[in-house]
């Protein structure tokens, strides 16, 4: 009798999760697209070739440092915010996925790709 609960408790979870899917496929969608976002946003934020973008010449490190440094600095930091991503990912999943439930959400796949943003409908968006 347990194991006959504890199968549809199962296939319950699986029908309603297959709904929106964002616990499931959100963390390995965000493990591979936040990484891209927080380049593109360092990229953004400053001018690469303006000489004012750092005014102290004590802060601009040398050209030798940074080809030294990048190959290890820069796979252990991509590494760091693809489990950043996912971990996002997992957490506003889960929201999501409730967000869909309760009928919060008209899109669920809104903002699918954006591991610390939900699908939820804004006050704004409702009216």
């Amino acid at each position: 009798m347990a194991k006959r609960s504890i199968g549809w408790g199962v296939a319950l979870l699986a029908a309603l999760g297959a709904g929106s899917g964002c616990t499931v496929v959100k963390p390995v969608v965000c493990t591979f697209t936040t990484p891209w976002q927080f380049v593109e946003a360092a990229v953004d934020s400053r001018e690469l070739d303006d000489e004012d973008a750092v005014d102290d010449e004590a802060e601009r490190l040398p050209t030798t440092c940074l080809c030294l440094a990048a190959p290890i600095v820069l796979p252990i930091r991509i590494v760091e915010r693809m489990v950043t991503g996912c971990i996002g990912g997992l957490c506003t999943g889960l929201v999501s996925d409730l967000n869909v439930l309760v009928g919060n959400s008209e899109r669920p796949t809104k903002n699918l790709a954006e591991a610390w943003r939900t699908n939820a409908t804004t006050p704004s968006e409702a009216e």
